[in-house]
């Protein structure tokens, strides 16, 4: 036996009153002498003997009701008991998948249809005074309803659900109803799935993370029921746009981009002659005959430029099938104008291209083209020396390079972390001139500073006893700056450097919980760090273990060099830019300048709604965060000044794959989570009625407390009249 409302057994306690009152008020007898008393002495002693019985049976009668009623009110649960189908009710939560599998329709009639009409079917029949709550899985943190007696509104907001573009969320749904079931009424529980099984939703690695969430659910005293409902097993025919790929680095007015969409065929079927359309800034572009085999991909590739700066969408689309939520793919690409960097060249000379930022300056606005792609034409240098570095002239610049600088004053210091932590970027060049205690003390401190390393001591090839400089490996990590070069392995093949710093990482136990770890770019053949970055703040920090200059190495002269040190200063640019594109479901993000902190914006969805979004204050800049994108299509941002920002949100490709677990599979899931199965309407309400929720026996203790009541006051009666006719 269990109990609903523990609680309240305290309230057993108060059986203790009524005993204190009868010990409190017996009555004490004063014995009297007297001729007579020898004759009445047999009498006395029997009716003594029945009053004291007769007052011990009141005694328990009344110390029996208030210990009957505190039970009563904690609603003692048998769960061995069951449940009548038609009076008991019940306290039922409905797990429904209305993930993107469920929306695909064969003859006319979709899953999710089906999964709907079970549910209002079971919720038009269950037990009077029942409650329920309806979970959707793509997002179970927030249920469409909370336990409600009014089944009928349940059912008309389920008849309102959608279908999302995102997968179903078994393991949170599951651990959201062991929450719920907290605040539930009665003793009969029950939750109920209804779902497709899709075998991506149904993998072993999503079985697994629910474990931890059913064992709460059955720790439960009482435990609820699970019961599964099929939508359908069948398999249907689908073309998925999976992704459209395309540079993440940034590109200026007229400069070619290559957009590439990858297909894949999920159905059991070759499709031949089948058509990809493009679309650019939502005008048709150009399109191309492919065919796929069953579970074929490739890949179709487009260039394209655009003449103004923006962003500006591109959009990849097939014809209609039984899954129309990846049917097309859409992504935002920005075109940016000129981004402007500082060089602070702490080493200059009067000589041609011997000052320590020379080739540097000339990499990121090279006048010749070089034999390696390039990113070129976007960046516009200035350059100044190290007494040069203060607040307002940062503020010009989206990123900052220190080349051999010397020890700068704790005011340039200061300047430069809130220009990084701002979203500003920094590379940073050590040479001849640094002050390696200074740098590790102030620009490391102990890695809750702005360099994620700390430099260890001066590396050379002539105290290693070689004449041979060392090289970069060339096992490229997978840093996106390191992939491209992976399209010629060769590329780092005749750099030879002579003398480098061993940057050292802080130890995991040294390393502050509150600063993200540093992620190495490219290595040195003898596997030290040749580059490596780490985010602070908004921005990102980027470390080199030489100079960017030839002092020490022939990097600069070789031909690697102009878009090694491109993407290196493009990426710390980058860092602080609001992702375009994401994934249903995901948050968008969005910074605005301090000038918007206390103005709405107002966000449009692809349906056309809009939503006020009231942006936060992050340092010194405003932050808008949108949780709502649960629909794929464009959303654009507006700001009282006319600035907008758009932003591009795709279904998740994982619910792509339409098949299903076959009836044997899931009734081995079934029995290994302890759940039954219907695959009917009427199947669903015979199981639920099969399985036991336990029995609630209130009511009869009620009535029990009500008999003593009225027994109480007919002994009371009936002993004081026996005792005015007695002798």
């Amino acid at each position: 036996m269990t109990f609903l409302n523990a609680l309240l057994l305290g309230g057993t306690a108060a059986g203790v009153i009524p005993l204190a009152i009868h010990l409190l008020h017996r009555k004490k007898r004063n014995t009297v002498q007297w001729g007579a008393m020898q004759f009445l002495l047999s009498r006395t002693a029997a009716q003594s003997s029945r009053i004291k019985l007769e007052n011990w049976l009141l005694l328990l009668l009344r110390i029996s009701i208030p210990v009957l009623l505190a039970l009563c009110m904690a609603r003692p649960v048998i769960e061995s008991l069951h449940s009548s189908e038609n009076n008991t009710p019940e306290s039922v939560i409905l797990l429904v998948d209305n993930s993107a599998s469920m929306s695909p329709s064969s003859a006319g009639k979709s899953p999710f249809l089906g999964v709907k009409q079970a549910g209002e079917f079971f919720l038009a029949h269950l037990p009077r005074g029942s409650e329920v709550t309806i979970l959707p899985l793509s997002n179970p943190d927030l249920p469409l309803v909370e336990f409600s007696v009014d089944t009928h509104g349940a059912s008309q907001f389920l008849k309102k659900l959608s279908a999302q573009p995102t997968p179903a969320q078994i393991a949170e749904g599951l651990e959201s109803s062991a929450s719920l079931f907290s605040k539930a009424h009665h003793a009969r529980r029950r939750i109920i799935i209804l779902t497709d099984f899709q075998k991506n939703n149904w993998s072993e690695e999503r079985l697994s993370s629910c474990k931890q969430p059913l064992a709460r659910l059955r720790a439960q005293k009482p435990s609820p029921a699970l019961t599964f409902y099929d939508a359908g097993t069948t398999n249907l025919e689908n073309i998925a746009v999976e992704s459209i790929d395309f540079s993440n680095l940034p590109v200026g007015p007229g400069q070619t981009i290559r957009f590439t969409a990858t297909l894949r065929n999920h159905g059991k079927v070759t499709a031949s002659e089948k058509t990809l359309r493009w679309k650019f800034d939502g005008e048709p572009a150009s399109t191309k005959q492919f065919s796929l085999r069953p579970d074929e991909s490739t890949q179709i590739s487009i260039e394209r430029s655009f003449s103004k700066p923006g962003v500006h969408t591109v959009e990849a689309s097939t014809e209609g099938d039984d899954y129309p939520f990846d049917d097309s793919y859409i992504a935002c690409v920005e075109v940016y104008p000129p981004i402007n960097v500082l060089l602070v060249n702490g080493h200059p000379s009067p000589h041609s291209m011997e000052g320590e930022t020379d080739f540097l300056e000339l990499a990121l606005q090279p006048k010749v083209k070089s034999p390696v792609q390039t990113v070129g034409g976007i960046l516009r240098t200035s350059l100044i020396e190290t007494s040069g570095i203060n607040a307002k002239t940062l503020a010009k610049y989206s990123a900052a390079l220190l080349a051999d600088t010397r020890n700068l004053t704790k005011q340039q210091v200061q300047d430069i972390e809130s220009f990084v932590r701002e979203g500003g970027g920094l590379l940073f060049f050590p040479g001849i001139q640094t002050d390696v205690d200074w740098s590790n003390k102030t620009l490391h401190a102990g890695g809750r500073g702005l360099l994620p390393a700390r430099i260890d001591s001066l590396q050379n090839t002539f105290a290693r006893r070689t004449q041979k400089p060392i090289g970069i490996s060339k096992t490229f990590s997978s840093h996106p700056i390191a992939q491209f070069f992976t399209r010629d392995a060769g590329v780092f093949d005749d750099v030879a450097i002579d003398n480098w710093y061993s940057l050292k990482l802080p130890e995991a136990r040294d390393f502050p919980e509150t600063k993200p770890p540093a992620t190495v770019i490219l290595s040195l053949e003898n596997g030290e760090p040749l580059f490596l970055e780490r985010t602070f703040g908004r921005g990102i920090v980027i470390q080199g273990a030489i100079p960017c200059g030839t002092s020490w190495n022939n990097l600069p002269t070789r031909p690697a060099y102009v878009p090694l040190m491109q993407r290196l200063t493009l990426h710390a640019c980058m860092s602080a830019q609001s992702a375009l594109n994401i994934t249903a479901g995901e948050p968008i993000l969005a910074f605005f300048g301090s000038h918007l902190s206390n103005q709405p914006v107002l966000l449009t969805s692809p349906d056309g709604k809009t939503t006020q979004c009231l942006p936060i204050k992050d340092g010194d800049n405003a932050l808008i965060e949108f949780f709502g994108t649960h629909r794929s299509g464009i959303y654009t941002l507006s700001a009282p000044n006319g600035e907008t920002r758009q932003f591009a949100v795709n279904g998740s490709r994982e619910e792509s794959n339409p098949a299903k677990l076959d009836p044997t599979e899931i009734q081995s899931i079934a029995r290994e989570i302890r759940a039954g199965i219907a695959y009917t309407r009427e199947e669903l309400l015979t199981v639920v009625h099969e399985e036991s929720g336990g029995k609630e026996i209130w009511r009869p203790m009620l009535w029990l407390v009500l008999a003593l009541l009225i027994g109480e006051i007919f002994f009371l009666q009936r002993f004081a009249d026996t005792e005015e006719t007695g002798p």
